[in-house]
């Protein structure tokens, strides 16, 4: 396939961890799509690999307890985590579109797909880039009938 192809957080993720979908995530990302994501998918996948990668090697045990560590030993002992998220990026030649946010429009995507603010928010971005294919691993986004979901 070829086109405009968003790339969510799950499936960078995936990837970087070798987690149970990296194979399908890899299969993916090879293809020969314009890959695009957002600044959202780029803080959360941040968020999501400081998480693991602290549960795994630092003693950290949720969201609550990586704020702590953060606040107190700041963010060097993750530079990896963002060498490795960034050198992704640049080797595939992801692009990072800007979000597309208004109030009214975030709430009503929310409403109609019944969606949490993040994925409505990756929807509205997608909308507004005229992209219509989704790289995700999170069902949620198949409730979106205009948006073609690939790996779920």
């Amino acid at each position: 396939m070829s086109g405009l192809l968003f790339i969510d957080t799950s499936v960078l993720v995936e990837y970087l961890v070798d987690g149970e979908k990296a194979g399908v995530a890899e299969e993916i990302l090879l293809g020969s799509w314009v890959f695009l994501t957002s600044p959202t998918v780029y803080r959360e996948a941040l968020g999501a690999l400081a998480l693991i990668v602290g549960r795994e090697k630092l003693g950290i045990k949720g969201k609550h307890s990586l704020r702590k560590f953060v606040a107190k030993k700041g963010w060097e002992p993750f530079s990896k985590v963002v060498a490795s998220l960034n050198g992704l990026l640049d080797e595939l030649g992801i692009v990072i579109v800007g979000d597309s946010f208004r109030r009214d429009e975030l709430y009503e995507t929310m409403k109609k797909y019944n969606l949490m603010p993040s994925d409505a928010q990756i929807v509205l971005t997608c909308q507004n880039h005229n992209v219509k294919n989704i790289a995700t691993f999170d069902s949620d986004f198949k409730r979106v009938s205009w948006l073609k979901t690939l790996g779920v």
